[in-house]
């Protein structure tokens, strides 16, 4: 019987907290225990730390790449034409893009009219100075169409400094906008066709790129047509392969 007795206290003093005893708050959870005048107390985990907050996207866009697909349309005056994009060749640090346009119903004569083009990306290698004079374009004309993009007049653009917009040039892949100019060559499949009646392929394209949504706005200008025609274009998706395409 007093075997009994002192097995039962050795086995109460070891459920016991005693006072000095040290506790891990890590690795127990919720704790109670009974201290020998049957107060209890509760130990409960540390309070979680806040995760800290994503950085800002650093855009490496997942729409400009060769045989990306974009369809939309063109208007001119009330006149509104079917235009498909497909892109060949794309080169974000040579600043370089490559595709057809085919542009639809633009003449009786000609149903469908595919262009191929060259791009300029506004970055390290080309500024917002139209500087190739086969474009026939100037600060002036170049100022006129960007402005038409709201995107662009919250960039605060110095024309009559282009060195002090060096910044933005070495960062402009990592806006949500990208911009270029787009320059038609000449036809497909039969580049001898020097021109079209009722077309025009002479000018080139000021381009408004979101990286975010895969969408482009254009603006046609040639000095001989209709000023500030509009080009829309939306991304299909499922479409285009690598970022960089070889020719054969």
């Amino acid at each position: 019987m007093v075997e009994q007795i002192i097995k039962e206290k050795d086995q109460i003093s070891n459920n016991v907290v005693k006072k000095d005893q040290k506790i891990d708050p890590v690795s127990v959870k919720k704790l109670n225990v009974k201290s020998s005048k049957n107060q209890s107390f509760k130990l409960v985990s540390p309070i979680p730390q806040p995760v800290p907050p994503k950085p800002k996207n650093n855009w490496n866009t997942s729409y400009l790449k060769p045989n990306a697909k974009f369809t939309g349309f063109q208007e001119s005056g009330f006149s509104r034409y079917e235009v498909n994009v497909k892109l060949t060749e794309v080169n974000m640090e040579d600043s370089f893009i490559s595709g057809f346009l085919t542009i639809y119903n633009l003449t009786d004569s000609n149903p469908t009219i595919t262009t191929f083009f060259k791009g300029e990306i506004i970055g390290k290698h080309h500024s917002f100075i139209t500087e190739n004079p086969q474009w026939e374009s100037n600060i002036r004309n170049d100022i006129q169409h960007w402005a038409r993009f709201p995107s662009w007049r919250d960039l605060n653009i110095n024309m009559n400094n282009d060195l002090s917009n060096n910044n933005y040039y070495n960062n402009s892949l990592s806006q949500t906008y990208i911009f270029m100019r787009w320059k038609e060559l000449f036809l497909y499949p039969d580049a001898t066709v020097k021109g079209i009646k009722g077309a025009s392929f002479a000018g080139f394209y000021y381009i408004c790129f979101n990286q975010s949504t895969g969408s482009f706005e254009g603006i046609y200008y040639h000095k001989y047509t209709d000023k500030f025609q509009q080009l829309n274009l939306s991304f299909i998706p499922d479409s285009g392969t690598r970022s960089i395409y070889q020719y054969a």
